[in-house]
């Protein structure tokens, strides 16, 4: 997909959804009808052949929404399947081998944490997209360290490639982010933690309608 697509609402799985694949399908299912625009599947609890199957699902279901799907961390399965691309953490597989083995076309996402000069590392390596964060107290990660909004407005002028902002992001306090130059926002509970996850979507997606 254009890097130039890579805008809106990111919805990462939650470790609770992926415990039950109906759920996790249907709650993926809920979030493309939302106006999710890419999908993560997020399962590092789940065993390889589990996790491969879901991923499989979760592909269908992003193809026929026009949606991307990425992998989280897993170079080879994402190859395996022909996912749109992965996402690396700082401890999982090199940027330069993961592009070497998922090709030219692929989506590959790098976290930057706070730290600018990994992202402007990662655009130089070959990423398609970087995320900062976490900007709010997050559930997922309680321990990342905090990013501001200095830092996105400082980023935008530094790389060029589409920025994700993650980390306790809501659709009550996601908009200073986007006007300060994330591309994208991910979200894992405020999406998949939901009562209505269509809804919650939808009140993601809506802030990128201008």
């Amino acid at each position: 997909m254009n890097p130039v697509a890579l805008r809106g609402l990111y919805a990462i799985t939650s470790a609770a959804t992926c415990r039950d694949p109906v759920r996790l399908a249907d709650a993926v299912g809920a979030a493309l009808r939302g106006g999710a625009r890419l999908i993560q599947l997020r399962a590092k609890d789940v065993a390889a052949p589990t996790r491969a199957a879901m991923a499989r699902e979760l592909l269908a279901l992003c193809r026929t929404a026009g949606a991307c799907f990425i992998v989280n961390d897993d170079v080879e399965l994402a190859a395996t399947i022909g996912a749109d691309g992965v996402h690396l953490g700082q401890s999982d597989a090199p940027l330069r081998a993961a592009r070497e083995r998922l090709g030219p076309h692929a989506l590959i996402g790098v976290s930057c944490a706070n730290v600018l000069p990994r992202a402007i590392a990662a655009e130089r390596d070959g990423a398609s997209y970087v995320a900062f964060g976490r900007f709010f107290p997050s559930l997922t990660k309680p321990d990342a360290p905090p990013a501001s909004l200095e830092l996105l407005r400082e980023s935008r002028g530094a790389v060029r490639l589409p920025i994700c902002a993650i980390g306790g992001v809501t659709s009550d306090n996601a908009a200073p982010l986007i006007a300060a130059g994330a591309s994208m926002v991910a979200a894992v509970e405020g999406v998949f933690g939901a009562a209505d996850v269509a809804a919650a979507a939808r009140a993601y997606a809506r802030l990128f309608v201008q």
